[in-house]
């Protein structure tokens, strides 16, 4: 059986010019279990609010598709077809309760946003959620050429991960994986380079080594990269400043960087969060994935 390569090599022995048009893009699915960050990372990678963060309502609980578009546009099937809503009304979860369960991607979002001109993204729900949940994640990961593993320095890798992993080994596409630091009691260790996380991160590379875990390397020297989604978003995305958007989460920022003797600006929130050196790596990695 020819492979989809074999294809377009014979579309362009009869017609170079129609190459790219027969191209499709690569497709990167963000997986992790419920509640580690995706959809925030989805948000810091497209620097839009495009993904609902989590707190278990619908929107989590479906595979969402971001192609690039020359207008914004939310699309999603149902047993009677495609169904058409703002932007807006997805982001509030209003119209999807008959949104379909049956394919690899339930909506589909279009943006003029640079970095969906080399790929599709996608959206996962939590792996371990419950099985209607993994079933769409395993669609999901059936249709991706590239995945990156969302985990985060709370939670203890058990059985949900490594399921996950292991279907992902299966599929035979490279991936990353990245700790995003929060929710933790202690202020400083969301710091994510914090000799805790660090330590957390020496634990999970045992635990990888024992599963046979070979991800990609993003600063080239660890298989799992921390970083703190919440951090940057916080700072690129607030109109108001910073310390009167949120207290607690402000109190928190200004008390790390006090002890590192770093100012409460923008420009040291955004590098402090290690999201910048995630979003090169993707830039220059975009062009390898197939």
């Amino acid at each position: 059986m020819k492979s989809w390569t074999d294809y377009l090599k014979i579309i362009e022995e009869i017609e170079p010019s129609s190459k790219g048009r027969f191209r499709e893009l690569p497709k990167i699915s963000v997986v992790g279990c419920f509640q580690n960050g995706k959809s925030t990372f989805i948000n810091c990678l497209l620097d839009k609010l495009v993904a609902r963060p989590g707190d278990g309502r619908v929107t989590t609980k479906i595979s969402t598709r971001y192609r690039w578009g020359e207008s914004t546009s939310v699309k999603f099937r149902t047993s009677q077809g495609l169904e058409s809503i703002t932007l807006d009304e997805y982001l509030k979860c209003a119209n999807l309760d008959q949104i379909s369960q049956t394919s690899a991607f339930q909506a589909e979002i279009t943006l003029p946003t640079e970095i969906l001109k080399k790929i599709e993204l996608i959206d996962t729900p939590g792996f371990d959620a419950n099985e209607q949940d993994t079933d769409n994640v395993t669609r999901s990961l059936d249709e991706a050429n590239y995945a990156i593993v969302v985990l985060t320095n709370n939670r203890t890798l058990g059985e949900p991960e490594a399921r996950m992993f292991e279907f992902i080994k299966s599929k035979n596409i490279p991936y990353t994986v990245i700790m995003n630091c929060r929710d933790i009691n202690i202020a400083m260790e969301w710091y994510p380079t914090h000799k805790k996380n660090l330590d957390i991160i020496k634990e999970n590379e045992a635990i990888f080594e024992r599963w046979g875990c070979t991800p990609e390397k993003i600063d080239g020297n660890s298989s799992i990269y921390p970083c703190n989604l919440l951090w940057y978003w916080f700072a690129t995305q607030m109109n108001k400043s910073l310390v009167d958007y949120d207290d607690d989460l402000s109190d928190q920022i200004e008390f790390v960087l006090n002890r590192k003797k770093e100012s409460l600006s923008k420009d040291n929130i955004i590098r402090l969060s290690n999201v910048l050196e995630i979003k090169s790596f993707f830039r220059h990695r975009l062009a390898h994935i197939i």
